[in-house]
């Protein structure tokens, strides 16, 4: 961990299912400051946390604040 750089830090911190929820959503805020091709690894990352929750990721079940979070990781990895 300690030769990975801040954005490997904060991918791995998402992957990580023990991070607290309140440092996700600090690491997503930063998500636009992130080179491409990271930003498509972090992307990725969020996808796989909060897919298999619908109230994370589907319209119908998570709040319009999340939806928007859903959308932004959606366009970034192509598939919105």
């Amino acid at each position: 961990m300690a030769k990975m750089s801040p954005e490997e830090r904060d991918i791995a911190a998402v992957k990580d299912p023990a991070t607290p929820e309140n440092k996700v959503m600090e690491i997503y805020s930063r998500i636009d400051n992130f080179p491409d091709d990271m930003k498509k690894e972090l992307a990725q990352a969020f996808k796989e946390l909060w897919e298999p929750n619908p109230k994370k990721w589907q319209k119908k079940k998570c709040s319009q604040k999340q939806w928007k979070k859903v959308q932004r990781v959606k366009a970034i990895l192509g598939e919105g």
